[in-house]
């Protein structure tokens, strides 16, 4: 399919999902809606390549509506993708709302934050996203007068009905007790509070203690494990391939 037959089946995309009303609030995964247009196969990358081809026309200012990234999330390049996408499912309908946690764990390149990102689409403008490494750099610019507070930060994580924090374990730092009071202001709260989020990793969550226990520190690791409540919400996708090397390996 080229360029110009996604845009046009984008445009038409839009105008049916006007007329569905998606967009106005958190959407059900398993709700019945037009799907992005894409071909057996086709993956995401390829996806966006294509409709930003031609004139450089950004893709955000292709796709409308809140179901973008989740529909063009390609689950059959592995077992364990497919798996993912039924229990995101199942937390995002059932478990989201009364204040479950899901982590999604997994290497490089497997799409774990594309999911993350495809759970904020669904859900709107009241999901909070975070990314670590830019969440810690602009809490650091704010002890020095630029931009937002920490305290504003961790208010607007707080007041979300949702938070997605993508990454966690990529900044670089030294300063244990400074991080795992950060990961604290974030989630303790939310637990108290019985509000739902979502957690992206690279640290695994096996071993004593495990890599992601020794990053957030005893007390967060099992307040966020009491969170997530069944081991089924903990998304493994440890060995799934690097997607951005496929061109290379």
């Amino acid at each position: 399919m080229d360029r110009n037959e996604l845009l046009k089946a984008n445009e038409a995309l839009h105008r049916r999902r006007k007329a569905e009303g998606v967009g106005n609030g958190p959407q059900s995964i398993s709700r019945p809606a037009s799907r992005l247009v894409e071909t057996e196969g086709q993956t995401v990358v390829d996806y966006f390549e294509a409709l930003a081809g031609g004139n450089g026309q950004n893709p955000a200012h292709v796709i409308d509506g809140s179901r973008a990234m989740w529909d063009s999330f390609n689950s059959d390049r592995h077992p364990k993708l497919q798996e993912a996408v039924r229990i995101i499912k199942k937390w995002y309908n059932q478990r989201l709302d009364v204040g479950g946690a899901l982590i999604i764990a997994g290497g490089y390149g497997c799409g774990k934050s594309h999911l993350a990102k495809a759970v904020a689409d669904l859900y709107g403008w009241q999901a909070v996203f975070y990314e670590e490494t830019k969440l810690f750099k602009a809490i650091q610019q704010g002890y020095g007068g630029h931009g937002d507070s920490e305290h504003t930060i961790f208010m607007k994580a707080r007041r979300a009905p949702l938070l997605i924090y993508d990454d966690l374990g990529s900044y670089e730092t030294d300063n244990d007790a400074w991080i795992q009071n950060i990961y604290r202001q974030l989630f303790d709260r939310r637990f108290e509070e019985g509000k739902g989020f979502l957690i992206t990793t690279n640290l695994a969550l096996k071993g004593t203690p495990s890599e992601f226990e020794e990053r957030v520190g005893g007390r967060n690791f099992t307040r966020i494990l009491g969170a997530v409540e069944h081991p089924e919400y903990y998304v493994n996708l440890f060995g799934v391939p690097d997607y951005r090397l496929r061109h290379f390996v």
